[in-house]
């Protein structure tokens, strides 16, 4: 898996933001990070790229924001959008989960664990 991943995401060109949000919408569906109805009831922002160093390196990574998709017929105010998780991903597959705790991503195995604070 992990290298069939590698030859997917280390395409040259590098991937885009938009697969990168596919990707993670994909790894956090597997893990059944969040309850259900996922991903229907969340949004994924793309906020920002590195790619400074991404001349043949791994370094080149994404940031994702997931956000609670509201709807008057939830009852809650349409016009909100709480943060729910922020998340890093690099074009080689690893998911790092921000962390407020600590002010820092950690692996996405910890969050999946419950291992939030250093």
């Amino acid at each position: 898996m992990i290298l069939a991943l590698f030859f997917v995401l280390a395409s040259d060109p590098p991937p885009d933001a938009s697969t990168m949000v596919s990707y993670l919408r994909n790894v956090l569906a597997r893990e059944a990070v969040y309850p259900e109805p996922f991903p229907e009831n969340v949004m994924f922002i793309f906020e920002d790229e590195d790619s400074t160093t991404c001349t043949g390196s791994f370094d080149h990574f994404f940031d994702i924001v997931l956000k609670a998709d509201q709807s008057a017929k939830t009852g809650v105010d349409p016009n909100t959008a709480p943060v729910l998780d922020r998340f890093r991903v690099y074009i080689d597959g690893t998911v790092l989960w921000w962390s407020p705790i600590p002010g820092m991503y950690v692996p996405l195995e910890d969050f999946i664990n419950g291992i939030t604070e250093l």
